[in-house]
Formats: structure tokens, sequence, C-alpha cells
């Protein structure tokens, strides 16, 4: 028995083993940093092969395939660079200058708009909205540190930008069969002209 056996909905028990693990400790502990997020994730993987169904070569198989799947691969190094780009750029004062810019050209009642249309515009530019969004992501805290102004609206205003019609077309479109694809570009294309 080589081959892993489907398992049905019972395959989404290994991530919610990784979600309850992960926010339960850190609601009991009162600290979300106090439990690594890998060490919740590497239960998710335990249990995952404890509910599959195959040989465990079959299994190791299963995750190193998937661990090494293009679009994951890509993802995390957008990730990454865009967080050591945030680092950086904390480092060397620039989320303080794009502050003090942000708040001496925009009213403290618009920051939430202005940050959904920045957020929008770099995700669109750069084509990733994950890393427009680690980029950002100091920059919005300074704003909402300095200007008193609710955190979290200002992280929805940021995150808000993943509901955009091209973003989610840009998701979809992979999921389409190949024939509906084109028209789904064209749809990208009407957007971004419009």
């Amino acid at each position: 028995m080589k081959q892993i056996k489907q398992t049905g909905g019972y395959a989404l028990l290994p991530f919610l083993v990784f979600v309850f693990t992960f926010l339960s400790a850190g609601i009991l502990l009162d600290d979300f940093y106090a439990l690594p997020a890998p060490v919740a994730v590497v239960l998710g993987i335990i249990a995952a092969f404890f509910i599959l169904r195959g040989s465990v070569e079959a299994k190791v198989e299963a995750l190193i395939r998937g661990c090494g799947d293009t679009k994951i691969v890509t993802m995390c190094l957008i990730y990454l660079l865009a967080g050591a780009f945030a680092t950086v750029t904390k480092a060397v004062g620039g989320v303080d200058a794009t502050v003090n810019l942000g708040l001496s050209v925009l009213p403290v009642q618009y920051l939430g708009l202005g940050v959904f249309l920045l957020a929008a515009f770099l995700s669109t530019a750069t084509g990733t909205s994950v890393g427009a969004i680690v980029a950002l992501g100091p920059i919005v805290v300074g704003l909402a540190n300095q200007s008193h102004t609710s955190l979290p609206l200002l992280l929805g205003t940021l995150l808000g930008e993943l509901c955009l019609v091209i973003t989610c077309l840009l998701f979809l479109t992979p999921l389409l069969p190949p024939h509906k694809r084109r028209d789904a570009a064209c749809a990208i294309n009407s957007a971004l002209i419009s």
C-alpha cells in the first residue's frame, strides 16, 4: 500500500488541529507568541500522519511533495523578502518618515481610505497582495499609533484590499477550466484599464 487513500472531509482535521492548538495556546496563555506557530504546525503534521491511511513512505512523500510545490515556495519567498524589506525599512527610519509624511499630507479621518488605496495600488503594481500587506504592515501600525486611530480599523482596510475584483480574479483564474481562463484574463485587463 504505497498510496494514500482519500479520506474526504477528514483531510481538514490536521489544519483544524493547527488552528485549535495555536489559538487555544494564545488565549489560555494570554500571549500568542508563547507557542511558536511552527510547533502548532508540527502537531498538525503529526495529526495528518495518524489520520491519513497509507504507508509511512507514501505519507512522507506526500508531505515533501506538498512542501516543495512551486506555488508554496514562491509564496514563502515573497513573504520572506517582503518581511526583510519591512525590517530594513524600519531599521533605516523609512517607516517613521513615511508615517510622518502620510500624517502631514492626509487628514486623519481619511487614513483608512489612504491605506486601502495604497495597498490596492502596491499589490496591483507588484502582483502580490501578501507582499504588499507585509511591507505596509509596520507603516499602518505606525500610522495608528501616531494618529490615535483604531489599529484594527486600519489593519482591516489594509486587508480589505484582498476583496478587490482584480485580486479575486487572480486567485480564481488558475482554478478555472482552461477554456474559461481567457475570459477571466479579459476581465482582469478590463478592470485594470477602467
